[in-house]
């Protein structure tokens, strides 16, 4: 269960989202409100105990990481400390240590959901006239990449039957459907 958030933290967190989703960078600013992020991490995320990364705080800069010019965990860490100084709030750490290990620690259904719920709201935006005679345009890629050696890897993702056992290295393969 989720640590109880007092209203005064809640309010600063949601200031926080909302000034994230706000700024142009947020892939989800225009589809989600904040109000509908904190449902989802609700529901996905299973615990956290009292500390400056919870699920909140580790997904605003995520999500600008994802999306910026400048995707490094310090580039990210530097936005979350500029907008809670301009908030009025102590900055963190500017160390990507505490950063790193929460964005491993939010859920990958909780990304998934984010992204689904975002993709449907997008194509209830798009114009009719966009359509292709009156049909929705899909366009399909595929590609492979080669992953670490690990006993976990191997097992989600086997070596090609091209390789010998043993040697090589575990291979994913990736689809893409573009809308």
């Amino acid at each position: 269960m989720l640590h109880t958030i007092g209203r005064t933290v809640l309010a600063q967190l949601q200031n926080l989202l909302h000034g994230f989703l706000q700024d142009g960078t947020s892939p989800f600013g225009s589809v989600l409100t904040v109000q509908e992020i904190l449902d989802l991490i609700r529901q996905e995320c299973v615990e956290t105990r009292e500390r400056l990364f919870t699920p909140l705080v580790t997904l605003c800069p995520f999500l600008s990481q994802i999306h910026s010019d400048a995707p490094s965990c310090r580039a990210a860490v530097a936005r979350l400390n500029a907008l809670r100084v301009a908030q009025g709030v102590a900055p963190g750490s500017p160390l990507t240590g505490g950063y790193c290990k929460a964005r491993y620690r939010l859920p990958e259904s909780l990304l998934q959901r984010l992204l689904g719920l975002s993709s449907q709201r997008l194509l209830q935006q798009v114009p009719t006239t966009w359509a292709w005679h009156g049909r929705a345009v899909k366009i399909v890629d595929g590609s492979a990449v080669s992953m670490p050696d690990t006993e976990a890897n191997q097992q989600a993702y086997p070596q090609p039957g091209s390789q010998a056992p043993g040697l090589g290295f575990p291979v994913a393969r990736i689809v893409v459907v573009l809308s």
